[in-house]
């Protein structure tokens, strides 16, 4: 019997076994690539010096670029795709970024719910106070920052337009505009400014020396209302803001300004001087004086039974009195109201435009 038979026969006999890294958790898949790896090692082993280091560098230098490759990948993902880790795990950006803004506004809405961070309002340059809904209190400051460009006269608008092309023919270089457009054609617009209607549009009685404004009003008066400026002191057509005690309503939008304002100042001690122009702000922040809410306003003419001031001769009401007396006679025996009364924002209705405000807490 051989020696080897005998082994065979002999059951205390010790096999020979592989070598195992000495880990107590290994499992079958891991067994396997165990044996998989040392034998692909026993082969590059057996291969010629030559050969071998040739195998080892090709396997080397290919994990290297599997590696590189991963972390190109992981650098793409990341810059690109906003792939990252937080303490839940991975994530791609969309999921994350929406969790993440859910729970800042989530987080504001808790600290408080009457602070509104960026806010974003109209003001229409033909109506009178109009409410932001934002609620401030004293002492609060608040950035606001005006864009936008009104009008304060529809007809010297109306009039500016209409007189373009008249003015144009009649007052421009007769050489070139023949040359540019052609004698018959010059003939044709020279008999046409000859018109009724179009002779009137350049009647020196049609005025139109106001232009669109910014936010900073304009310092172009008018002789007859100068007196009737809501707030003296500040360019015509400026945004003025201030902080109404409570919130008015759409309607008080087109009420007597001067009215709300004496309203509050029985109540409240609110001043005509507590409106300030957004232009001539600080740095553009406005400094709450009181708890209430931001209310805004175009600067223009009021005709009001109030008064500005405490005289009682205010050219406001004076010109107010008068267009209700001409309203009254004309309204007697024609089964109109008698009752009926002017507008104190009559001369807000010529107003074009609007302006944009942010609001920034």
């Amino acid at each position: 019997m051989t020696e080897s038979q005998q082994q065979e026969l002999d059951p205390k006999q010790e096999k020979p076994v592989l070598p195992l890294p000495n880990n107590d958790q290994n499992t079958s898949s891991s067994l396997g690539a165990w044996n998989i790896a040392l034998g692909l090692w026993q082969r590059v082993s057996a291969l010629p010096h030559n050969q071998r280091v040739q195998t080892i560098t090709i396997v080397t230098v290919s994990l290297v670029a599997v590696q590189v490759s991963l972390l190109l990948t992981v650098i793409v993902l990341a810059q690109f795709f906003n792939f990252g880790r937080n303490k839940d795990g991975f994530y791609f950006g969309l999921k994350d970024q929406s969790a993440e803004k859910t729970s800042t506004v989530n987080d504001k809405a808790s600290t408080t719910t009457s602070q509104v961070p960026l806010t974003y309002i109209v003001v229409d340059s033909a109506t009178g106070f109009q409410n932001s809904g934002i609620l401030v209190k004293k002492g609060e400051r608040v950035i606001l920052e005006p864009r936008g460009r009104i009008h304060l006269s529809l007809e010297q608008a109306y009039n500016s337009a209409r007189a373009v092309k008249p003015t144009i023919i009649q007052y421009g270089d007769k050489q070139r505009l023949e040359e540019t457009k052609g004698k018959e054609w010059l003939q044709k617009q020279q008999e046409w400014i000859k018109q009724p209607t179009q002779q009137e549009a350049l009647e020196t009685s049609n005025v139109f020396y106001r232009g669109w404004i910014g936010p900073e009003g304009e310092l172009e008066g008018s002789e007859f209302f100068n007196e009737c400026l809501l707030l003296q002191g500040a360019p015509w057509g400026a945004l003025l803001v201030t902080v109404m005690p409570e919130q008015l309503s759409p309607q008080d939008g087109q009420a007597d300004p001067l009215g709300i304002l004496n309203r509050y100042r029985e109540s409240h001690n609110l001043k005509l001087e507590e409106l300030k122009p957004v232009a001539q702000l600080v740095n553009q922040e406005f400094i709450a004086e009181r708890d209430g809410y931001l209310t805004f306003i175009v600067n223009d003419a009021v005709l009001s039974p109030f008064y500005l001031s405490s005289k009682e001769d205010s050219q406001s009401k004076v010109y107010y009195d008068a267009l209700n007396e001409a309203l009254k006679r004309s309204s007697g025996g024609q089964g109109r109201n008698p009752d009926r009364k002017f507008s104190p924002l009559v001369l807000y209705a010529d107003n074009l435009g609007v302006f944009h405000v942010t609001i920034k807490k």
